[in-house]
C-alpha cells in the first residue's frame, strides 16, 4: 500500500535548498523531471504529466487525472580540470551538491489542465582551495564561488589564502524546440528533441543541442528508459580574438533509469553522466591555451502520487 508519509518526506527531501548558482554558457546542465531526464530530456513531443508545464504545455491535454510529482538530483558532482595550468600541474574545480530540481501538481477541471512547477533548470555550488608546492614557496589558488572571470594565484610562506567571488549576469535566451515521438509497439517509446538557442548577448554563439530517448514497460510496473544528449556551449573558441580567462567546453551526456510503478503511484531512480573536452585561456592577457576536460555524474530520485 502506499505511505503518504514516506511519500511527503521525500518530496521534502528533494526540495532541501542551498547556494546556488548558474552557468549562462551551457543550457542542459540540468535535466528536469524523472521520466523526462532518464530519456535524455527527450519530452518535447510526450509532455503528459506535470512537467509539461515545462518542456511543452500542450502536453498537458493528455495527462490523465490529478497528480503530485517531485524529483530531485539526490547527488551531483562534477570536475572540472586544466591542464598544465600550474607549472606542470593540472589545476582541478570540484563541485558536489545535492539539487532540488522540480516538484509539480496537476489538477484537472472539467476540460481544462491547470497545472503548477516549481523547476530549478540550471545551477551548481563550488568551493575549492588546492595548493602547489614550487621550491620552497607554496603557491595557492583558492576559488570562490562562480569565478570563471576572476583567478588569483598568491605566492606565501605563512599560508595565506586569498578568495574571490563574482556573480555574472544572466542573460536568457530565446529558445526554439521540436520534438518527434514514434511508439514501436505497446511497449516501446522512441523520442527525439532539437533546441535552437538564440543568443541574446554580444560575443555568444547560437547553438542547436539535441537528444535522444527510448522507453521499455516490462510490464504494467516496471519500466527503463535511456536516453542521450549534447549540452553546447554558446563561446567562441579561445585564441587571438579572446581575453582570458576564456574557456569552450562541448558535452555530451547519457541517462539511464527505473521506474516502478503502483496503481496510485511511482518512484524512479536514475542517473546522468556527461562528459566533454575543449580548450581555456586560462590567464588574463596571455594568449598560451589549455587543455579542457570536464566531467559530471548526477542521480536522481523522483516520486509521484495520483489521486
Amino acid at each position: 500500500m502506499f505511505d503518504s508519509r514516506r511519500f511527503w518526506i521525500a518530496i521534502i527531501l528533494c526540495l532541501a535548498r542551498g547556494v546556488l548558482y548558474a552557468d549562462e554558457n551551457h543550457f542542459k546542465n540540468v535535466l528536469v523531471g524523472d521520466r523526462a531526464a532518464t530519456m535524455g530530456g527527450t519530452y518535447i513531443a510526450i509532455a503528459d504529466d506535470s512537467t509539461g508545464g515545462y518542456y511543452n504545455p500542450a502536453g498537458l491535454a493528455y495527462s490523465v487525472g490529478d497528480t503530485i510529482s517531485g524529483s530531485g538530483n539526490a547527488y551531483y558532482t562534477s570536475k572540472t580540470r586544466y591542464k598544465k595550468t600550474i607549472g606542470n600541474q593540472d589545476w582541478e574545480r570540484d563541485s558536489e551538491t545535492v539539487l532540488p530540481n522540480f516538484f509539480g501538481i496537476t489538477k484537472s477541471l472539467g476540460r481544462t489542465m491547470l497545472a503548477f512547477s516549481y523547476i530549478v533548470p540550471d545551477s551548481f555550488i563550488e568551493h575549492q582551495d588546492q595548493d602547489y608546492k614550487f621550491g620552497s614557496d607554496v603557491y595557492f589558488l583558492s576559488l570562490a564561488l562562480n569565478v570563471q572571470k576572476n583567478i588569483s594565484v598568491v605566492s606565501s610562506q605563512t599560508q595565506t589564502f586569498s578568495n574571490s567571488t563574482e556573480e555574472l549576469p544572466l542573460k536568457k535566451p530565446r529558445q526554439f524546440s521540436l520534438g518527434l515521438a514514434y511508439f514501436l509497439s505497446h511497449d516501446w517509446l522512441l523520442a527525439m528533441d532539437l533546441d535552437y538557442f538564440s543568443s541574446s548577448t554580444s560575443g555568444l554563439n547560437s547553438v542547436i543541442n539535441y537528444s535522444f530517448g527510448g522507453e521499455w514497460f516490462l510490464d504494467a510496473e516496471n519500466a527503463f528508459r535511456l536516453g542521450y544528449f549534447t549540452n553546447n556551449d554558446n563561446r567562441q573558441e579561445p585564441g587571438s580574438n579572446t581575453v582570458g580567462p576564456h574557456e569552450k567546453i562541448d558535452m555530451t551526456g547519457f541517462t539511464l533509469g527505473y521506474s516502478s510503478y503502483t496503481r496510485t503511484s511511482s518512484f524512479t531512480l536514475g542517473t546522468i553522466y556527461s562528459s566533454g573536452k575543449g580548450k581555456a585561456q586560462v590567464y588574463s592577457g596571455l594568449s598560451d591555451i589549455r587543455d579542457l576536460e570536464r566531467t559530471s555524474l548526477t542521480l536522481i530520485f523522483a516520486a509521484n502520487y495520483n489521486y
